[in-house]
C-alpha cells in the first residue's frame, strides 16, 4: 500500500509499506518512466546487522591503551586534576571514549551512552552476540565496560567527582590521537581533569553504576559490587548538590534539567538494592522532572526515567508518568504532519533527535498498547535509515548511500571509514548562517541553484552535505549512536520474538 502527501510545491512524496511481503531479497523500485530506486533489502534479519556497525563505531572511539584497528594507544598522560583536593596533581583519567569527531571526554555523554547501552542490554539482550571474541562477557557489557571503568577513575573517592578530560584548545588542531604526546608534538602538556559535580551528571552516573550492579553480576561478582558502592556514593554528591553543571564551555552540551537524572538513578538504585527509600526519593524527583515536552536526548532522561519507574509504582503515579509520557508523544506526534513524519524540527542533530523521538512515541506505545504511537516511532527510525528528503542512511555503513566524509579527525587523516556512526543529518539551513558554514558540496538533495531567495522559505529549509568541513550535519556522536542502537535493539528484539512465535 501506499499514501502520498504534497509539500505545497510540484513535489509528491509516497510512503510505501512493505510490512506483508513474505518474500526476503533485494528489491527496487521501478518508476514508470523506467527510473529505478537503489536495491533495498527486505527479510527478518535486516537490523540485525546494524548493531555489530555500531559497536565498530565504538572501537573507534577507544582512548587510551587499547589499541583498535583504527589507530594506536592514545592520551596515556590524562591528566592534571583542576580543582578540588588534588588540584595541580597527576590523576588517572586514563581509557573512555574520545566524544564525537574530536578528542575531548566528558562525563556529560559517556554516563548517558553507558547506561543507554546498559538499558538496551536490559530491555533486549536477545539483540546482541552473547561473548566478544575471546572474553567473558556479553559484547555489549564488553563494550559498555569501557564507559564504567572511565567513570570509576572520574570518581576516585566518595567525595571526588570530575566531569571532563580536555578543554576546547583539542579543537585548535587536527591530528591523529596517537600524536598528543611530547614526541610527537613539543607543546603537549598532559590534559586538564576538570573537578566538579552537578545532579545531572551525578544522577546519570549512578544510574549507570546502579544498572551495571545488577547486570554484571553474573559474569563478575566483584565488579557489580564495586559497581553498587559508587553507584550508592556518586549519588549522595547528587543530593548534595541539587542543580546542573555542563561541559566547559556550556555551548558543547548546554544541559538544564537534573531531577530526571535524579530520578533515573534513584529507580535504578532500588531495584538494585531494593531500598524503599530510593523508591520513595525517585517518586519525588519524578515529580519535580515532569514531562520533557520534546524527544529523548542527552539533555533530558524524563522518558527513560519514568519508563523505568512506571513498574515500581501504584495506580495513582502510574497514570501521572503516563500523563508525563503522553506528553512527550504528543510533541512529536504534533511535528510529524510532514512527507517523512518526521517528528522533530531540522536541528543540529535531526537524526539523533529522530531517534529520541522514537524512544519517546514507543515507550509511552508500548505501556498502553497504542499502535498509532508505536507506527510513529518506526517512522522515526526510517527517516534515521534513508526514509528522508536526501535519501541519505544516517548511519555510517548501512544502506547504499551514507557519509563518506564526516566530520572526524581519524577518518579523515586515516582515509577509513567510519562503519557504525550516527551522523547529526540534514539541519536547517539557518544553522549554516548562524555559524558561518558554507554549503559548498550538496551531493544529495536540493542542488545549490536551486536553493530559495526567499527569507522565509530559507528558514523552512533543511539541507545536507556529504563534508568533512561540515560540524553540523556530518558529524557523528557517542550519544547520537548510543539512543539508535537502544532503537535497534528493540527491532531485533521484536523480530526475534516473531519468529520464536512462528
Amino acid at each position: 500500500s501506499s499514501s502520498s502527501k504534497s509539500t505545497g510545491s510540484s513535489l509528491i512524496h509516497y510512503h510505501a509499506d512493505f510490512d506483508s511481503f513474505d518474500r526476503e531479497g533485494r528489491y527496487r523500485l521501478r518508476l514508470g518512466d523506467g527510473r529505478q530506486s537503489e536495491p533495498f533489502s527486505i527479510g527478518r534479519n535486516v537490523y540485525t546487522r546494524l548493531v555489530p556497525l555500531m559497536l565498530q563505531y565504538f572501537e573507534t572511539q577507544s582512548c587510551g591503551e587499547y589499541t583498535p584497528a583504527a589507530h594506536g594507544p592514545c592520551h596515556l598522560d590524562d591528566g592534571i586534576a583542576l580543582g578540588g583536593p588534588r588540584d595541580g596533581q597527576k590523576i588517572d583519567a586514563t581509557g573512555g571514549w574520545h566524544d564525537a569527531g574530536d578528542y575531548l571526554k566528558f562525563v556529560e555523554t559517556t554516563s548517558y551512552v553507558t547506561a543507554l547501552m546498559l538499558t538496551s542490554f536490559l530491555r533486549y539482550s536477545e539483540a546482541f552476540p552473547h561473548r566478544k571474541k575471546g572474553g567473558q562477557l556479553p559484547e555489549l557489557l564488553a563494550h559498555a565496560k569501557v564507559g564504567l571503568d572511565w567513570l570509576h577513575k572520574m570518581h576516585p573517592t566518595p567525595d571526588e567527582f570530575y566531569y571532563q578530560v580536555g578543554d576546547a584548545s583539542d579543537h585548535e588542531l587536527w591530528r591523529l590521537p596517537e600524536d598528543d604526546n611530547p614526541n610527537k608534538n613539543s607543546k603537549w602538556k598532559p590534559r586538564p581533569v576538570l573537578f566538579g559535580v552537578g545532579a545531572n551528571l551525578a544522577g546519570r552516573t549512578a544510574a549507570s553504576f546502579a544498572l551495571s550492579a545488577l547486570l554484571y553480576k553474573p559474569y563478575d561478582r566483584a565488579f557489580a559490587a564495586k559497581c553498587l558502592k559508587s553507584a550508592e556514593t556518586v549519588y549522595a554528591l547528587g543530593l548534595k548538590n541539587k542543580g546542573v553543571l555542563t561541559t566547559k564551555p556550556a555551548d558543547f552540551y548546554p544541559e538544564t534539567s537534573w531531577a530526571d537524572d535524579m530520578e533515573w538513578a534513584a529507580v535504578r538504585l532500588f531495584e538494585a538494592t531494593g531500598k524503599q527509600d530510593y523508591l520513595t526519593q525517585a517518586i519525588e524527583f519524578s515529580l519535580l522532572a515532569g514531562a520533557s515536552g520534546r524527544e529523548a536526548s542527552v539533555y533530558n532522561s524524563h522518558a527513560l526515567a519514568h519508563f523505568a519507574l512506571y513498574p515500581h509504582v501504584a495506580k495513582k503515579d502510574k497514570a501521572r508518568l503516563l500523563e508525563y509520557l503522553k506528553e512527550d508523544a504528543e510533541a512529536v506526534r504534533r511535528y510529524s504532519s510532514n512527507p517523512y513524519t518526521l517528528g522533530t524540527p531540522y536541528i543540529w542533530g535531526t537524526a539523533e533527535a529522530a531517534a529520541g523521538a522514537a524512544m519517546v512515541c514507543r515507550g509511552y506505545g508500548l505501556l498502553t498498547k497504542n499502535e498509532e504511537y508505536l507506527t510513529l516511532a518506526k517512522r522515526q527510525r526510517d527517516f534515521v535509515l534513508g526514509c528522508n528528503p536526501f535519501g541519505i542512511c544516517c548511519l555510517i555503513g548501512s544502506g547504499t548511500r551514507y557519509a563518506l566524509n564526516p566530520h572526524h579527525q581519524i577518518a579523515n587523516l586515516k582515509a577509513i571509514e567510519l562503519t557504525g556512526a550516527i551522523i547529526g543529518g540534514p539541519a536547517n539551513y539557518a544553522l549554516y548562517k548562524g555559524n558561518a558554514i558554507e554549503l559548498d558540496s550538496l551531493e544529495y538533495g536540493v542542488p545549490m541553484q536551486t536553493l530559495p531567495t526567499d527569507p522565509q522559505e530559507l528558514r523552512a529549509l533543511s539541507v545536507y552535505q556529504d563534508s568533512v568541513g561540515d560540524y553540523i550535519a556530518n558529524e557523528p556522536a557517542n550519544d547520537y549512536t548510543a539512543k539508535f542502537l537502544l532503537v535497534a535493539a528493540y527491532d531485533i528484539a521484536t523480530t526475534y520474538a516473531a519468529k520464536l512465535d512462528s
